[in-house]
This record gives structure tokens, C-alpha cells and sequence, in this order.
């Protein structure tokens, strides 16, 4: 009871202090101080997309500052600064975790970049990235972040998928992380504010030998196209096996596909949810309530090299609930 109380006041002051620039910055310093799980407990708090804000926000990665300039015509500008630690928690201690490590990634492909924040991360360690972001709407802000930072934005404006086609990407426009290509996408979506933008599609495999770049860490987020993306990327996961980290829905079918793929190749996953990593069968990958996972040919990066020693993959970043 007493949490639901001062929930309301906590959320009138924040949105009072981060109208203005001043207040922003005063808002961010505090940020900057609280602990992983207070981060995440006030993305909870204050995650209310109608939020206009203006000015830097500056966020800390294993040890190196990232600057994200705001303003008041990005409307995700508000979710962007605080979603940066706060949602997904998980993911970010992991990304913490490969990057402190002994052998961090030094090329990465980010399949489903969106505004570039896990892209940031690894530019600012000095990690190549490719960025594939097919939404156009995307591409302005993960540019004027990368120019902010002064690191190399190398955009690659398509799709990824099982082979070189032209497809339709369906985008809701109060939502535009979850632009899809998937045929049903748009009955997923009632909103009315749904459009659809025509792209050019590639298959990953046709990239690595079109930059002749071999990636060791590929993350894809690309909201249900996941099992399209790997068929694309045979040649590269049986030859180089590098470390992936993907979403995946909760669909049972979608879910024993991707495993019987990936564990063709050798691959085991496990679920990025701030426990310790451990392998997972088919029927537990297929029933698992998270939805991030990552996949290694053993010996990796994180499942088997770490997974005996809890602390450090679990740290102080494990999820907590809601405030």
C-alpha cells in the first residue's frame, strides 16, 4: 500500500523536473547514481510514452559514457533515455558482462537496430558494427547518436531474411520497435496509426561475403522473424559460430524450429532472464517464459565459461519486479 502511495508523487516530480533542460540533467545525475535495480523500478515508474524532454541524457556502459541527445520531436526520446539500463535489464548486464570479459566482441551485427542503443554499447568499446534497420523512421536518430559519440554509424538500410527479396514492413506508429515483416504482422496490430514501407530484403550469409566481415556476436530482435534471419545465415553459423543473442515469442512451434536449428550447428542456448546460464533442452527452450536467449557453440563467450560462477553473471543487475 505504502509503494502505491508515493508512486503518483514520485512520478509528478519527475515529469515536473524533466520539462526543462535544467531539470533533465538534475534527473540524469540522480539516475547515474541509483543502483541497476532502482533504474529499472523507475523505467517502470515513468515509462509514459506522452513524456517530451529535451537536452543530453548521458548513460555508462562497462565503464564508458554514451551521450544521447534529446528532443522534443522524438517522440521515444523520453523511453529511449531511461529504457537504456531500465527495460531489459538483463540484456544490458549481459552486454556488460561480454564486454568486460576477457575476449569482448570486436564485430558485431545488430539484425533489428532500431534507434542503435545496443548498437552504441559495442561502438563506444571499439567493436565494428553493422546496424540493419529496414524502418526509415529509425535511421535519423541512430545516426544523430552515433555522430553524437563519434563513432562510425555503418547502416544497413534492409531486412534480413531467408534470401534476397522485396518485402513488406508493417510498423505501428505508437510502437516502432515492434516493425515487423511477418505476413500478419498488421492483424497483430489494431491500432489505426499502422503503416507499411516496402524493403529490401538480404540474406545474412550474402553479407558476410559482400564486406568479406565475419561477426562474433550477432544480437536480432526482429519481432518474429528470428527463424527467417538464422535460415539466412547457414554458411555463417556452421563455418564461424559466433555468439548469438536473440528474442523469441512465446510460440511453442516458432520455438522448437529455431532449436533444431541452432543445435544442427552445434549451438546450445539459454535464457537471458538474470539467472545463472544454463544449456536448455528443446521441450525447456520451448516452454521458457523468457523471451531473450542467447546461443554458443561450446566452449563460449558465457554459457559454459561463466555459468560457474553466478556473481558474475548475475552482479547486482538481476530483474526485479516493478516498483
Amino acid at each position: 500500500m505504502m509503494r502505491r502511495l508515493i508512486r503518483a508523487p514520485i512520478r509528478t516530480v519527475v515529469r515536473t523536473l524533466v520539462t526543462n533542460p535544467a531539470g533533465l540533467r538534475l534527473v540524469n545525475a540522480m539516475h547515474r547514481r541509483l543502483s541497476p535495480g532502482w533504474r529499472q523500478r523507475l523505467y517502470y515508474l515513468c515509462c509514459d510514452p506522452t513524456w517530451r524532454v529535451s537536452g543530453d541524457w548521458s548513460v555508462d556502459v562497462a565503464g564508458r559514457q554514451i551521450v544521447l541527445p534529446l528532443t522534443r520531436d522524438f517522440p521515444d526520446a523520453w523511453l529511449s533515455a531511461i529504457g537504456f539500463h531500465g527495460y531489459d535489464a538483463e540484456l544490458h548486464a549481459l552486454y556488460e558482462t561480454l564486454l568486460r570479459g576477457p575476449r569482448p566482441p570486436r564485430v558485431v551485427f545488430d539484425v533489428g537496430a532500431h534507434y542503435g542503443l545496443h548498437t552504441l554499447r559495442f561502438l563506444v568499446h571499439g567493436a565494428r558494427v553493422l546496424a540493419f534497420e529496414p524502418n526509415p523512421y529509425c535511421h535519423r536518430w541512430l545516426r544523430t547518436w552515433c555522430a553524437a559519440n563519434g563513432v562510425a554509424c555503418e547502416l544497413e538500410p534492409v531486412a534480413l531474411g531467408e534470401a534476397a527479396a522485396t518485402v513488406v514492413l508493417t510498423v505501428p506508429g505508437t510502437n516502432t520497435c515492434m516493425a515487423s515483416i511477418l505476413p500478419d504482422a498488421r492483424a497483430r496490430w489494431r491500432d489505426s496509426d499502422v503503416y507499411t514501407v516496402t524493403v529490401r530484403q538480404v540474406a545474412l550469409d550474402d553479407i558476410v561475403a559482400q564486406h568479406g566481415l565475419v561477426p562474433d556476436l550477432v544480437k536480432i530482435d526482429t519481432e518474429g522473424a528470428e527463424l527467417s534471419v538464422l535460415r539466412g545465415a547457414g554458411d555463417l553459423l556452421r563455418t564461424a559460430h559466433p555468439t548469438l543473442v536473440f528474442e523469441s515469442w512465446r510460440v511453442v512451434e516458432a520455438r522448437r524450429a529455431l532449436w533444431d536449428m541452432l543445435d544442427k550447428h552445434g549451438y546450445a542456448i539459454a535464457a537471458v532472464d538474470g539467472s545463472v546460464p544454463q544449456p536448455l533442452t528443446r521441450a525447456d527452450f520451448a516452454d521458457a517464459r523468457a523471451t531473450n536467449f542467447l546461443a554458443e557453440v561450446p566452449p563460449g563467450r558465457v554459457i559454459h565459461s561463466l555459468a560457474s560462477d553466478r556473481d558474475v553473471v548475475l552482479g547486482s543487475h538481476r530483474a526485479v519486479p516493478p516498483a
